[in-house]
């Protein structure tokens, strides 16, 4: 019934005219596409989310020459096949990514919907370059604090801000989980998960051998988070991503069991992990009892640790300023990789 409502909108504001109430979706579809096929529109498409979407709203596409349309989606692949539309004039087809706000940009945009205008009222400014700096030039979380906060005083505004710090952003966790809840497989979900909590910063065949190693599919799935703009990768191959998508990702992980952290699927946190060392929980479906000889990656930082792990395929040794030596390598058939970055002890390899 929404798609309905949408379309004889869409109808109206085209035609000019009242459509009639049509209850068949087909014969709504076909009303639009006779509307621009006929005269020259500029239509603006909001937060699409599949091709069945503008099927629905534009049926056979069969635009009227000079016809301008925007579609805005979280999901860039639909972008790009937006340019596959087969038309009787193939259209010029341009995709724009989003980026960041600048510092002045993400100001306005706060100040718009938080104050009605562009800059922060008398009282409000120190409060307001806190919340735009934490914001950190996300469009959504710009607006989305900035509706929540209209109104009110600066009383409520500081609180806001330690509840903010204290709940890892939870009020505008909804809006940045839509592009994560809009990810087709689980298998992009776990992924987003591993990568939120242990792999930012590193580079991304590093990533896809040791997640491949642990059946996550990264070949479709780092394209997808990409995608709908939930990584992206650095001109040296890391992986990154906006601090808030970050602290969102983790917030999911927490949700698991926000009291227990021993019973949650990832921890990365230091002191959490000591906290289940020390209490001797068990993280048991994470760790059973063999895993260790699936392992992919070690990383002996600061380490003369010299056991040898047959499923080796990437030794992290950075730091270990005591490393004199190498040797046993016989013994890591599977090595492919081997880090020696500020081993400045180093005298001799094997």
């Amino acid at each position: 019934m929404g798609c309905l409502i949408y379309k004889k909108q869409l109808y109206d504001d085209i035609s000019k005219r009242s459509s009639v109430q049509a209850h068949d979706d087909s014969i709504n579809t076909s009303m639009i596409e006779n509307a621009v096929s006929c005269k020259k529109v500029f239509l603006v498409l909001d937060d699409i989310g599949s091709l069945d979407q503008l099927d629905a709203l534009l049926g056979s596409k069969s635009f009227h020459p000079g016809t301008k349309i925007i579609i805005t989606t979280k999901d860039a692949w639909l972008t790009k096949s937006c340019a596959l539309f087969k038309t009787h004039v193939q259209p010029k087809h341009e995709m724009y990514e989003l980026k960041v706000l600048s510092e002045i940009d993400s100001q306005r945009l706060f100040c718009f919907h938080a104050f009605m205008c562009n800059d922060p009222k008398k009282g409000y400014e120190e409060a307001s370059e806190k919340l735009v700096k934490y914001c950190q030039g996300h469009s959504m979380v710009l607006k989305v604090l900035g509706e929540n906060l209209h109104n009110r005083d600066v009383t409520y505004w500081e609180g806001y801000i330690e509840g903010l710090k204290k709940e890892n952003g939870s009020p505008i966790n909804n809006v940045l989980r839509m592009s994560f809840d809009s990810l087709p497989f689980k298998n992009d979900k776990d992924l987003f998960k591993h990568i939120v909590c242990f792999f930012v910063g590193m580079e991304r065949d590093v990533t896809e051998t040791i997640l491949n190693a642990c059946d996550i599919d990264t070949r479709s799935g780092i394209t997808n988070l990409i995608d709908r703009c939930l990584l992206t990768i650095r001109w040296n191959n890391e992986l990154m991503m906006h601090q808030l998508v970050q602290e969102m990702g983790r917030f999911l992980v927490r949700e698991e069991s926000l009291d227990r952290p021993w019973e949650r699927s990832r921890l990365w946190c230091h002191e959490e992990s000591f906290k289940v060392l020390k209490q001797k929980k068990k993280l048991w479906k994470i760790y059973p009892q063999q895993s260790h000889k699936r392992l992919k990656q070690l990383k002996g930082s600061s380490s003369k640790d010299k056991r040898l792990l047959g499923s080796l395929k990437i030794l992290n040794l950075s730091s270990c300023e005591q490393l004199r030596s190498l040797g046993g390598f016989d013994h890591l058939p599977s090595l492919e990789r081997l880090i020696l970055k500020g081993c400045i002890g180093l005298l001799e390899a094997w």
